[in-house]
């Protein structure tokens, strides 16, 4: 039946005015009948695009669902112009956001010194490598400081031994100083200290000998200016307070008790830590003031 519907469709092609004019071949006719035969009786290989005199057959159609009509491009298949359109319209790379730089007066969390002396710094230690010492300006003067891991909270820790100090550039002479402090068993005396010169010059704050005190520490030789009876159990955290303004130094434990001094020694220096003992530090806050 495929020969039959063969020959009489290339009858009828060389009857078409189109065809005569081009005088194509007998094999080519042919090979149209055949295609022609194949699509009539529902068999058949598609022959693909086919060139006649230079001319290339328009693209496929397709109808989209809904029932409009368009080419290959329109269901999903991009032209190569629209590919190198979308190429050249891509959106950018967003680039990393740059670091935050220290502001003055800003809590900035582990900050340098802020400009002019006066502003705020925070650490708690979280940016710091878990069995070495902290980043951030801090400077050790005597003993071991190592950053430590308590449950999911890091920690400042001072190791078993003499009386070991660490010191920070601060924020300025008049300041109000806070820090966490949890005393293991054995440890005797853990507190903060302010206009801090060095290992053996500063004022202090401590938890000490079944007190609350405030005393100088000048050439390596206590001073005690004020204090008042409180009892630090091991394991249990609590906040030191510290305020230096002008020579009115004021030293309290945050829910506790507040002893006061007026000492003229010292005008101005650094922020520091101190301990005997074992004894954990956290949550480090200074607030300068003019």
């Amino acid at each position: 039946m495929q020969e039959v519907n063969a020959s009489r469709i290339t009858a009828v092609l060389r009857r078409m005015p189109l065809i005569g004019r081009l005088g194509v071949s007998r094999l080519v006719l042919a090979m149209l009948a055949a295609a022609a035969a194949g699509a009539l009786i529902g068999g058949g290989t598609s022959l693909g695009p086919i060139w006649l005199a230079g001319h290339h057959n328009p693209a496929p159609t397709a109808t989209e669902p809904g029932g409009s009509s368009g080419t290959l491009a329109s269901l999903g298949e991009p032209s190569p112009a629209s590919v190198e359109k979308t190429s050249a319209t891509a959106a950018p790379t967003q680039a990393p956001k740059p670091k935050p730089t220290a502001v003055p007066g800003a809590a900035v969390g582990l900050s340098p010194q802020p400009a002019a002396g006066i502003g705020t710094f925070t650490d708690d230690f979280t940016g710091d490598t878990v069995g070495q010492p902290p980043d951030d300006n801090w400077r050790i003067d005597t003993g071991r400081f190592y950053v430590e891991l308590v449950g999911t909270n890091k920690v400042l820790e001072s190791y078993n031994g003499g009386i070991y100090r660490i010191s920070h550039p601060g924020v300025g002479a008049n300041l109000t100083m806070s820090v966490g402090v949890v005393l293991d068993p054995g440890a005797t005396m853990a507190g903060v200290a302010v206009r801090y010169q060095d290992a053996s010059d500063y004022e202090m704050c401590k938890l000490w000998n079944g007190k609350l005190a405030l005393g100088r520490y000048r050439n390596a030789s206590f001073n005690l200016l004020a204090s008042v009876p409180y009892s630090a159990a091991a394991g249990v955290a609590y906040r030191l307070n510290f305020q230096a303004s002008g020579s009115t130094y004021s030293c309290s434990v945050e829910g506790g008790p507040t002893v006061t001094a007026v000492d003229p020694t010292f005008s101005n220096g650094r922020i520091g830590l101190f301990a005997a003992g074992v004894v954990a530090f956290d949550n480090v806050k200074a607030i300068g003031r003019a």
